[in-house]
């Protein structure tokens, strides 16, 4: 069982949100921290808008997570708990860089962002796994290519 709206799994379609505005935070950091603080503040916004697509994506995921098959149960927890990491790190990291300035201690917010986007890459490895090696979201009734 999964979310859709048509034929459409909505979390395959939300995931590509958050994933995309995470991990380019680690960008905008890394530009703040080596060429232009000003891209600090931009980095917070980034973060900031990826939690909350995150977030939307998340609880789309835990319906479809507890409808999993159950020899996609394995990789489903590893999806989720990878996801979970690395938006707790991120959320950490968002917290932590309104106390610190980019120049003072930045380089700890950007490493723990580096983390939290291994996590959330992880996590979309385990995201495919689920479509492509248990055909999780997949119309079975619709002829393959």
């Amino acid at each position: 069982m999964s979310v859709r709206i048509g034929d459409h799994p909505v979390h395959a379609a939300l995931v590509h949100f958050p994933i995309a505005l995470l991990l380019s935070t680690v960008l905008w950091d890394g530009v703040a921290l080596t060429i232009d603080p000003a891209f600090w503040r931009f980095g917070f916004w980034v973060e900031a808008l990826g939690l909350v697509a995150a977030a939307a994506a998340a609880v789309v995921g835990f319906v479809d997570f507890v409808g999993l098959p159950e020899r996609a149960e394995a990789t489903g927890w590893r999806h989720l708990v990878s996801a979970s990491v690395g938006v707790v790190l991120f959320g950490g990291a968002l917290l932590l860089r309104e106390r610190l300035v980019a120049d003072a201690l930045g380089g700890v917010v950007l490493a723990i962002e580096v983390v939290g986007a291994g996590a959330i890459a992880l996590a979309g490895w385990f995201g495919a796994a689920l479509v492509f090696t248990h055909d999780v979201g997949r119309d079975e009734t619709r002829q393959r290519l």
